[in-house]
């Protein structure tokens, strides 16, 4: 597979009707001077919504999905993670280091119960990369979230994107533990060259901590964390059949699992798009979110 053929899949959106709330930012007091970006639109007496972006990726990547749901009634938050969009690398080690999925998870959990209140029930919708996130977030605050919508989701194995994985596994766990040294050096020289092919728009920065996000990934604790989800939880998939990044048969494989568990809901749609399906079947997924993981 060609570099190009990721790019083609990354590319923006069609020129629809997108999101215009305004981006707002969260002060961590906690974390010294750590902030997180986020837009919220919709109503705000409406059903909660957390937007979870992949990796890279940031809260634009939903912009057109948010117009549906902000224009129905919603609440819709759409976060920047940290060391995305418009949060650098600075505020993301404040906010959450090393950036695995389980710290990312308490990261957005913390900052739902800041937006919305303890009392809410919150519908994650994912990306990529930010299912991982996702999933373990409604397996550590299962009161929180009433059901998950995964999109293009990566899976219980890694997904094209990742291979070579022991490879770009090890130059994720590099960057983790080395800030330093002449193979870091070139390793940052030609990193962001590598995601502004395959991912265009993104910047150094974002490539240098997608990169060590990656280095965390740890696919024997997604296991566990699916089987620990609630019964109650309503989940959804959907899927490009044309998906070059996550491959069709990774995201079936973990259809298969949540299916395996005892979840009563598992609800799955496949649609003739590619990695940013999103963007591209904005309308279809929010009709397909109505029916599904949204009509609780």
């Amino acid at each position: 597979m060609s570099w190009s053929s990721f790019s083609r899949q990354t590319m923006r959106g069609p020129k629809l009707p997108m999101s215009k709330a305004p981006v707002l930012h969260l002060p961590f007091v906690d974390r010294v001077s750590g902030r997180l970006s986020y837009a919220r639109g919709g109503n705000e007496q409406g059903k909660k919504v957390i937007c979870v972006h992949g990796c890279p990726g940031s809260m634009m990547d939903f912009k057109y999905l948010a117009w549906h749901l902000e224009e129905n009634a919603y609440d819709v938050v759409r976060l920047d993670f940290p060391g995305h969009g418009q949060n650098g690398s600075a505020d993301a080690r404040l906010i959450s280091d090393p950036p695995s999925a389980e710290g990312l998870a308490k990261v957005v959990i913390e900052a739902c119960l800041d937006i919305f209140g303890s009392k809410s029930q919150i519908l994650i919708v994912s990306h990529s990369l930010g299912s991982h996130v996702a999933l373990h977030m409604a397996a550590m605050r299962p009161e929180l979230f009433s059901g998950i919508l995964l999109l293009a989701p990566a899976g219980i194995s890694p997904h094209r994107a990742l291979q070579p994985w022991p490879f770009v596994g090890a130059i994720g766990r590099h960057l983790v533990k080395y800030d330093t040294g002449i193979l870091t050096s070139i390793i940052k020289l030609i990193l962001p060259y590598l995601y502004r092919v395959m991912f265009p728009g993104t910047s150094g920065a974002e490539a240098i901590y997608s990169q060590r996000r990656i280095g965390y990934l740890d696919f024997d604790s997604l296991a566990v964390a699916i089987d620990r989800l609630h019964p109650a939880l309503q989940v959804a998939v959907v899927y490009g059949t044309a998906d070059s990044v996550v491959l069709p048969v990774t995201c079936e494989e973990l259809l298969r699992k949540l299916r395996s568990t005892h979840l009563q809901v598992v609800e799955s749609l496949a649609v003739s798009g590619g990695h940013t399906l999103q963007k591209t079947h904005a309308k279809d997924i929010y009709d397909f979110m109505r029916q599904t993981v949204s009509k609780l």
